[in-house]
């Protein structure tokens, strides 16, 4: 990189971006499957939401980019995680691995499920007589951010806090 430097790196600006309008952008969103209303946190990531076609949601990691972390959010109204859960996971093909780490208080990890070319780790929390269910995915599944829901913490208490239908 210093051989064909010719000086110091600056960040370069450009005058003419700026920000557009007088407000902020927007930070709420209402899921289409879950119908939970979002208060997106500001926390340093853009997330894209779109619906999933199982009854789930699904929240895209947009920025930063790489690397790629989608959370899938699912409710299941009148049950608990801990009558949900085994029943979700049985069907399912598991991946034996060590638990996620920086699960917020809370939240229960579950066991990982082995998807066609992908890994979910899951977390579970009871909230208002619900079950919720978020589901992890990064992609290589074998990242750091995949196993990691420590950065994620406002984002998850975002979808404990929701409001529901």
């Amino acid at each position: 990189w210093s051989t064909g430097a010719t000086g110091p790196a600056t960040p370069t600006t450009q005058p003419q971006i700026k920000q557009r309008g007088d407000i902020a952008a927007a930070r709420t969103v209402t899921l289409g499957q879950t119908k939970l209303e979002v208060a997106l946190p500001a926390d340093g990531f853009v997330w894209l939401a779109r619906n999933g076609d199982d009854g789930s949601d699904f929240l895209d990691r947009m920025a930063p980019s790489l690397p790629d972390v989608t959370l899938e959010i699912g409710r299941a109204p009148s049950a608990t995680c801990a009558a949900l859960m085994p029943q979700l996971i049985a069907t399912q093909q598991t991946f034996t691995e060590p638990p996620p780490t920086g699960v917020p208080f809370g939240w229960t990890a579950y066991p990982t499920l082995q998807l066609d070319k992908a890994r979910e780790r899951l977390v579970c929390k009871d909230v208002d007589g619900a079950a919720l269910v978020v589901g992890l995915m990064a992609t290589p599944p074998t990242s750091p951010a995949g196993r990691d829901f420590g950065p994620l913490a406002p984002v998850l208490e975002a979808l404990a806090t929701a409001k529901a239908p």
